[in-house]
């Protein structure tokens, strides 16, 4: 049976439209395909890889060793590394209480952390421990290093990167704590009687319980500042006191000292 010539054209155009159809999709396809591969090239091409590290307050930690071992290292893509687990693994070094990670393309990382202060060394039984002003434990030694402040006080070590316990001791870090930096090098707080003590450049300090410590700190301050000498009480920081004497056994009338706050 011979097909009507006009049939067999149409069927020719149809063959043919569906051809370039199939073709154009194909070129479609494999265009996309070349662009989302070159995307991935260029994401993970040495010019999108680490190139500089730049680390912002970091004294005490080891913010290096911790960047190579969560694989923040020159070369590896930006796009591998996963800046909020970084973060979330440097804040686990017990100097560091806050870090940010923060990936600026096309190749640099800024790292920023915000360091505890050490405040004081504590006894907590086979060896002393370094305490921040927060009261968590950054480290330890056998003794502590001269002229550092020392809390004379035993208390229960509560392990590396957390916080005390002992009411306290807290209360002694926190008056170390709110010390001017000019008066921590030698401070000493112990009991006696029944109370706290201190010396701080080197004067007897008394004060009574372990409370109100960073207005207890501030009034010290003010009267080593304006007074040489005696024996300083600040049971009542609003009210501090001078008498005579050097040492917490001395029993001596009180002179108040004018407060300016």
């Amino acid at each position: 049976m011979t097909m009507d010539p006009r049939m067999a054209a149409r069927r020719s155009r149809v063959a043919e439209g569906r051809a370039k159809t199939d073709l154009r999709r194909v070129m479609l396809l494999a265009a996309a395909a070349a662009l989302v591969g070159g995307f991935i090239w260029l994401l993970t091409s040495p010019y999108m890889s680490v190139q500089r590290i730049v680390t912002y307050g970091a004294d005490n930690s080891n913010v290096a060793a911790i960047l190579t071992q969560e694989g923040v290292t020159e070369g590896r893509p930006l796009i591998a590394i996963r800046a909020g687990s970084v973060a979330e693994r440097l804040e686990q070094d017990p100097w560091i209480a806050d870090a940010a990670v923060e990936l600026v393309f096309p190749n640099l990382v800024e790292v920023t952390v915000a360091e505890r202060v050490g405040a004081a060394w504590i006894d907590v039984g086979q060896q002393w421990a370094q305490v921040a002003r927060d009261g968590v434990v950054v480290g330890y030694a056998p003794a502590p290093p001269a002229d550092a402040a020392v809390v004379r006080l035993v208390a229960p070590d509560p392990g590396l990167g957390e916080p005390l316990t002992d009411d306290l001791v807290v209360g002694a870090v926190t008056f170390v704590g709110a010390l001017p930096a000019p008066l921590m090098p030698g401070v000493t707080i112990g009991e006696d009687g029944g109370e706290v003590w201190a010396r701080v450049a080197d004067r007897p300090v008394r004060l009574g319980t372990a409370t109100d410590m960073a207005a207890k700190a501030a009034a010290v301050a003010a009267v080593v500042q304006a007074t040489d000498g005696g024996i300083i009480d600040v049971i009542a920081p609003s009210r501090p006191a001078v008498r005579p004497g050097e040492s917490p056994r001395d029993d001596n009338p009180q002179v108040e000292v004018e407060s300016n706050g």
